[in-house]
């Protein structure tokens, strides 16, 4: 899988939240990244609000079943989210 392609771009972490924020992601690309989250038992959500770069990116968050209250929780924040991401480590998240 192309990380590029699939939409893991700009990449993110609230507390257990991995969270992308790309420009664009390639069908069949993506595809293969839903498919590989669905097989590991991760939730991933897709919204079209990001706040990386308002109205030209979107936001891909993924994260497993037992920390949907955080995500739920980064959701909600305002603004103020932006002080709390911080920049994820290169290979962080390993989706094959």
């Amino acid at each position: 899988m192309n990380k590029h392609k699939a939409g893991l771009d700009h990449e993110r972490r609230y507390k257990d939240v991995a969270i992308y924020q790309p420009y664009d992601a390639v069908g069949a690309e993506l595809l293969v990244l839903l498919n590989a989250c669905e097989q590991a038992g991760l939730v991933v959500d897709i919204s079209g609000i990001s706040r990386y770069w308002p109205g030209s990116t979107f936001r891909i968050a993924i994260y497993r079943p037992e920390d949907a209250a955080q995500f739920r929780e980064y959701r909600s924040l305002t603004e103020e989210a932006d002080d709390i991401v911080v920049p994820m480590e290169e290979d962080s998240v390993s989706i094959n």
